[in-house]
C-alpha cells in the first residue's frame, strides 16, 4: 500500500465512523480514500500469491436487486 502512495494509519488516527466499523488490521490513506484490510492466513491464498499476480478476495458478495 506504502508504494501505492498510501499511508498507513492508526486506529487512533482514524475517522470516528472507521472506529465504530471496529478495529480493521491496517488502516490506510491516500486523497481523502480509505482502505481497511483484514489479515487473516489461509494456505490456498499462499499458494496463489506464489504466482506473482494481484489477488483479489470478494466476501458478502450481494445480489442486484
Amino acid at each position: 500500500m506504502k508504494r501505492m502512495g498510501y499511508k498507513i494509519i492508526s486506529r487512533e488516527e482514524a475517522p470516528e465512523w472507521i472506529k465504530r466499523v471496529g478495529s480493521p488490521d491496517i488502516i490506510a490513506v491516500k486523497n481523502g480514500e480509505y482502505i481497511l484490510a483484514e489479515v487473516k492466513p489461509s494456505d490456498q491464498l499462499r499458494r496463489y500469491s506464489e504466482a506473482g499476480v494481484k489477488l483479489i478476495l470478494v466476501t458478502n458478495k450481494r445480489e442486484k436487486l
